[in-house]
């Protein structure tokens, strides 16, 4: 019993540096090269963004959403919480409209606990953020074209940092 007070506080603080541990910082995002061709015509352009997937079992079969996700502004404002799931059944992401610039993504990766992402969104073009470990881009891409997590994965294409 004498050593239950120093084993909590011990507990404690590691569960508080557990909480405080900072997301992973990924480089720029940006619209691919299929993204070329106007996907909206109100001068906006659009984020995809396939965060980690949690799974449901109601009766058979199980279905999987992605979870929801935040976005910046570059100075670090809250700009909108998005809830990543389009209807009940549905496993696509939800599909958002932004202004042209940069912004930042805090989601949740496959395997990771949080990343950040800078993503640049274009005036109609979508911008695709792939953090579930489900997009193989082609053989052929050359490596610095890709954004790739720690653990080997792609994410999405690079974006150029003088756009």
């Amino acid at each position: 019993m004498k050593y239950f007070p120093g084993f909590f506080g011990g507990a404690v603080v590691l569960l508080l540096v557990g909480c405080a541990t900072a997301p992973l910082a990924l480089g720029p995002v940006g619209p691919g090269p299929a993204s070329q061709s106007p996907t909206s015509n109100d001068g906006n352009g659009q984020l995809e963004v396939f965060s980690a997937v949690v799974g449901f079992v109601s009766g058979n079969p199980a279905w999987y959403l992605h979870t929801d996700y935040s976005i910046y502004t570059p100075q670090g404002k809250l700009l909108q919480r998005v809830n990543n799931t389009v209807d009940v059944f549905s496993e696509a992401p939800r599909v958002v409209s932004l202004p042209p610039g940069l912004y930042m993504v805090v989601a949740q990766a496959k395997g990771q606990a949080q990343v950040k992402v800078p993503v640049l969104i274009k005036a109609g073009q979508t911008t695709t953020v792939n953090l579930d470990d489900g997009w193989p881009p082609t053989a052929d891409v050359p490596k610095e074209k890709l954004v790739v997590l720690p653990s080997g994965y792609p994410v999405g294409w690079r974006a150029d940092a003088s756009e």
